[in-house]
Order: C-alpha cells, then sequence, then structure tokens
C-alpha cells in the first residue's frame, strides 16, 4: 500500500460514514525528495491532493505562489484563499485537531 492510500484511509476514518471532511488536511514528511508536504482531502474528486512545501531564503510557499514567513503563516492563508490550481478547495481542518477542552 503507498502513501497516498494509506492517508486516504486515515482521512476516511475520521467520519463514521467514511466521507472525510472537504479541507481536511495534515503535513507529512516528504518521502521522495527532502521537505513537506501538505495532504488536503478533496470531496468533489473524492481523493486526496498533495502540494510540495517548497523551502527558499527562509520562506515556504506552494507551487511558486506566495511566501509565507513559516508553515503556520502559510496555512493561515489557505484557510481563507483557495489552493494553487483550485477554484474551491480550502484548508479547513487540520487532521487530529479536536479543538479546546
Amino acid at each position: 500500500m503507498g502513501i497516498m492510500q494509506l492517508l486516504e484511509m486515515i482521512f476516511k476514518a475520521t467520519n463514521p460514514r467514511g466521507i472525510p471532511l472537504n479541507g481536511l488536511y495534515c503535513i507529512r514528511n516528504s518521502n521522495t525528495k527532502p521537505g513537506k508536504v501538505l495532504v488536503v482531502w478533496d470531496t468533489l474528486s473524492e481523493k486526496v491532493r498533495n502540494y510540495r512545501i517548497f523551502e527558499q531564503d527562509s520562506k515556504v510557499y506552494l507551487e511558486g505562489d506566495f511566501m509565507f514567513s513559516d508553515i503556520g503563516n502559510l496555512v493561515e492563508h489557505y484557510h481563507t484563499h483557495v489552493l494553487p490550481g483550485h477554484n474551491y478547495l480550502l484548508l479547513q481542518h487540520p487532521y487530529g485537531y479536536t479543538g479546546p477542552t
């Protein structure tokens, strides 16, 4: 089983009906290149989407898009702005986050 199938199974397990929330996301280490990957569940296509997180001059960015000082700022931006190459996909639900108790 590849990493994509594993992540898809993990995301589907977050919902009793097996349908992850749109915009469910996590950040993982890349298994092919140095660096990190942003993984997002896309409900319309019913699959996970991967975005490589690039680093340059102490900044991070996705696919030549806006540059951010850190991953937290990148995530915050894409919580309210669509991800590169999409008209609708936002980062909405961090995987494993249950909210304040």
